[in-house]
């Protein structure tokens, strides 16, 4: 296992049996453990309470979404905690809290789409969301599946998480919301790294080719690369051959 982490005041490397934090390197440390015990086990300057945070600061501010939309607007009780679950549970409640405190951001407008939201809190407790559509008062389980996700996405960046990681991001959702989406996630981009999975070639072609990474499987290995032409020359060969990014991925010219 080999990965390098940078954040305010500290740079951690680790490959196989070797940690580097900041100038420190320290080798023959047990492969098995997790970076954490790493830090924690290695014989470190004195700010190891420090290192540790940053690390604890950098994993807790990681966002993993795989949206399920009928988990997403399930009602949540207002005690729960304030956050957004890897299946979007929780987004109601969020969604309420920045309802509730003066407005939602203009990003999460949904007028547009003719829609309008309101919340109602039930006798048990519980934080219901409810969506008009066009004059029709629709209950959570009818709500469009695309919308939910939509909302789910837009609630977590409101959160400023440091890395939002959302899988399939194109489940769902009709392209005039991915659109909208990647123009939001351009807001964001200097304080969020976002990461999309995808195998949506209408996704591909909406993005720049220096932002796309090129994943495969090679044996039992997983190959990472990025695309082996620049922006400028890479759309120069579509426009003159005639084809979409995407094209040029899936027939192997990229």
């Amino acid at each position: 296992m080999s990965f390098n982490l940078r954040t305010k005041g500290l740079y951690l490397e680790r490959s196989e049996d070797k940690v580097v934090i900041n100038d420190e390197g320290y080798k023959g440390l047990n492969e098995g453990y997790s970076v954490l015990n790493l830090v924690n086990l290695a014989k470190l300057p004195r700010d190891k309470v420090t290192v540790l945070n940053s690390v604890y600061d950098f994993l807790t501010g990681i966002m993993v979404l795989r949206v399920d939309p009928y988990e997403a607007i399930s009602p949540v009780h207002a005690s729960e905690v304030t956050a957004i679950n890897i299946n979007g549970r929780g987004m109601v409640k969020v969604l309420h809290n920045l309802y509730s405190g003066g407005g939602l951001p203009g990003y999460i407008d949904v007028k547009e789409e003719g829609y309008s939201i309101s919340f109602k809190l039930s006798d048990e407790g519980n934080v219901i969301l409810y969506v008009n559509d066009h004059g029709v008062l629709v209950p959570p389980p009818s709500v469009p599946s695309g919308l939910i996700k939509m909302l789910t996405i837009m609630t977590a960046l409101a959160l400023r998480p440091k890395v939002l990681a959302i899988d399939e991001v194109e489940d769902s959702l009709h392209l005039k919301y991915i659109e909208r989406l990647l123009d939001v996630f351009g807001y964001f981009s200097d304080g969020t790294q976002i990461i999309l999975s995808t195998h949506s070639p209408a996704v591909i072609d909406l993005v720049n080719p220096s932002d796309l990474v090129l994943v495969s499987r090679v044996g039992l290995s997983t190959k990472v690369r990025k695309v082996n032409k620049k922006d400028g020359e890479l759309k120069e060969f579509l426009v003159k051959n005639g084809i979409t990014l995407s094209d040029a991925y899936f027939y192997g010219a990229i």
